[in-house]
């Protein structure tokens, strides 16, 4: 087909040739010829990663797009053997423009997004996908003329849907693609009859700008949230500090009001006061006493223990320990946790005076 379908001077593929003379057959231009020869080689070229044929497909592209036999002044597709009158139904040759925008879409998809021609082919499809809403669909309807220039046609043609078909699916995969498109050139694209490939170099868009107040709030937003999470973080380890310097027991005014059982007494419920240990019990010299006396005395002799009114002046002549919020309570409490044992304890008898212990005989060794 290149080399004998392909009109190099006009830049199109032509249907037929001629054998005998291996020239053109016929000079008829058509776009789903256009359109078929295109589609092929974009998918050949790019599986083979053949540069020299992708090239020849950027050309293809190109004469397509610009070519004045099927694109009328407005930059809408249209085809070259459609009768003037839209509303013969009877022409099928209408619905062959879709073929042209699926091998373009196609080609697009295959081709770098920063390149010249890329941007051509998305700019092409967007004014035919205006122009299909705008002027080739019923209103109120999803239907579909088979003249993109419009009116629409009074019937309602199968084909019309199919030529839609085709170039809304190519809406959808260029919706896909964020990138805006940016201004082209003149300079920037080879001549529509050239052989010379167009140049792949990136056109750069001098109306972009770099999105100040999108930094300005994603660095603001970034410090609220870093400032907000190290409170946080300060409020937890203040807490756990807390809770562990808390005492793991109860209060001491828990102890001093719990009742407390002196010998046989009723329950007595001690003061905020703590009172230390009851005095010592007085120390008797037995050995002295029985030699002054001349009578033997017990070794052991249990001396009544003091009254209530002997500890209670014995108490008055002690230090008391007022439960001071200055003092450490911990030793408080140890104080009368103490006191309350010694306390509970049964109070010693007295032993009979009257009774004596005889000393242990020896026999008289000589």
């Amino acid at each position: 087909m290149q080399s004998h379908l392909y009109n190099t001077s006009g830049g199109y593929i032509v249907d037929s040739f001629n054998p005998a003379t291996c020239g053109y057959a016929g000079s008829a231009a058509v776009t789903y010829k256009m359109g078929l020869y295109l589609e092929a080689l974009s998918v050949f070229a790019d599986t083979t990663s053949n540069s020299t044929l992708f090239q020849l497909a950027d050309q293809l592209a190109l004469n397509a797009i610009k070519s004045s036999i099927w694109v009328n002044t407005d930059g809408v597709l249209s085809d070259a053997t459609a009768p003037k009158n839209v509303s013969d139904n009877s022409n099928f040759d209408t619905a062959y423009k879709g073929i042209l925008v699926r091998a373009l879409y196609e080609h697009w998809t295959r081709s770098q997004r920063d390149s010249s021609i890329a941007n051509l082919i998305k700019a092409f499809l967007l004014v035919q996908y205006n122009a299909v809403l705008n002027l080739a669909r019923y209103p109120g309807t999803s239907w579909y003329t088979q003249s993109w220039t419009g009116p629409p046609v009074p019937s309602l043609l199968p084909w019309g849907q199919l030529a839609a078909a085709d170039l809304l699916n190519s809406a959808v995969g260029l919706a896909a693609e964020p990138s805006p498109i940016p201004i082209l050139s003149s300079s920037s694209l080879p001549s529509a009859t050239g052989s010379s490939p167009p140049n792949a170099s990136s056109d750069s868009n001098p109306n972009s700008h770099t999105p100040i107040g999108a930094i300005v709030g994603g660095a603001v937003g970034g410090f609220l949230f870093a400032a907000l999470l190290s409170v946080l973080l300060l409020f937890i380890r203040w807490r756990r500090r807390k809770a562990n310097s808390a005492p793991n027991q109860h209060p001491s005014s828990w102890y001093r009001d719990q009742p407390i059982t002196r010998g046989e007494g009723t329950p007595e419920l001690y003061s905020r006061s703590v009172e230390p240990f009851p005095p010592p019990l007085p120390a008797v010299d037995h050995f002295n006493s029985s030699k002054r006396s001349g009578t033997p005395q017990s070794l052991v002799t249990v001396s009544q223990p003091p009254t209530q009114q002997t500890q209670t002046e014995h108490r008055d002549h002690l230090p008391t320990f007022e439960d001071n919020t200055s003092h450490d309570d911990s030793i408080s409490d140890l104080l009368f946790r103490l006191n309350r044992a010694v306390a509970n304890l049964s109070p010693l008898g007295t032993a009979d005076e009257s009774s004596t212990i005889e000393p242990p005989r020896y026999e008289h060794i000589t």
